[in-house]
């Protein structure tokens, strides 16, 4: 089984390669406070809080922050960030599939784009619901991505090259796998959309961030593997947009499923 994949080697350029813009993030902080105060958490704990773009602006707003991370210079980058007048989070290197925390420690956790990156994403699932208490909830934001997006169409693309490859890519947990797994254990969900963001991008724009393996899903693959792969990718990318300049507007659309368990 593959190790959880730490984000140490993006600590340099994630914060500008992955920033939420001002706007989504103060919605989404406000939605996690109304979810953080209805049910009454001391504290909140996410795990895989990375550089803090989540926690961050929660912090400022005075919420005790328990972030679990396994790279070091992710948690490093956070430290740096924190303000002078901020909560200061109380972070813990751990992976995701063996929490250090006892039964029922948390009445709130919350996770963003983590579980596909875990090695066990299964067990990280039962970790969370083992140190809920009883009343807590576990927040797990997502962001559906719909419409022809360069993303998309990357990944058709390239798994058609890789068809070709002895090379087997860790596999991603869908959707409706990780909500029946949260079912499994007595989860229920309700789900709030807490805010909408026109994501614009070319696919000469997305092409350049695969050049420079600044996706996470890249970094798998050696790199005689990767160049081979892309040296027959880049030709069939460019084949397919024809205009590499052209700007495609995507809705992307941030939500909180929020799970209770019984």
């Amino acid at each position: 089984m593959p190790d959880s994949i730490s984000f140490d080697r993006a600590a340099s350029f994630y914060d500008a390669t992955r920033a939420l813009p001002d706007a989504v993030a103060a919605k989404l902080t406000d939605a996690l406070l109304a979810e953080r105060d209805a049910v009454q958490a001391d504290s909140v704990l996410e795990v895989g809080v990375g550089t803090g773009r989540i926690s961050r602006p929660l912090a400022k707003r005075g919420v005790r922050i328990r972030g679990v991370d396994i790279a070091p210079l992710m948690l490093a980058k956070l430290r740096e960030q924190v303000g002078p007048n901020d909560e200061r989070p109380a972070l813990v290197l751990a992976d995701a599939t063996l929490l250090p925390f006892a039964p029922d420690s948390f009445r709130m956790a919350l996770m963003l784009h983590v579980l596909h990156l875990v090695s066990d994403w299964r067990q990280s699932i039962e970790e969370l619901v083992r140190v809920l208490e009883p009343r807590g909830v576990f927040v797990h934001v997502i962001s559906p991505y719909p419409g022809d997006n360069p993303w998309t169409a990357s990944k058709v693309l390239w798994d058609d090259v890789l068809a070709g490859k002895d090379f087997t890519p860790r596999p991603r947990p869908a959707p409706e796998e990780i909500q029946e797994a949260l079912r499994s254990l007595g989860g229920s969900v309700r789900v709030v959309e807490c805010a909408r963001l026109d994501d614009r991008m070319t696919p000469g724009d997305n092409l350049e961030l695969m050049r420079q393996r600044i996706h996470s899903w890249t970094w798998e693959y050696p790199d005689d593997l990767f160049w081979e792969c892309f040296a027959e990718f880049e030709p069939r990318y460019r084949a397919h947009y024809r205009e590499m300049d052209r700007e495609l507007v995507n809705t992307v659309i941030y939500e909180l499923e929020v799970w209770s368990f019984r």
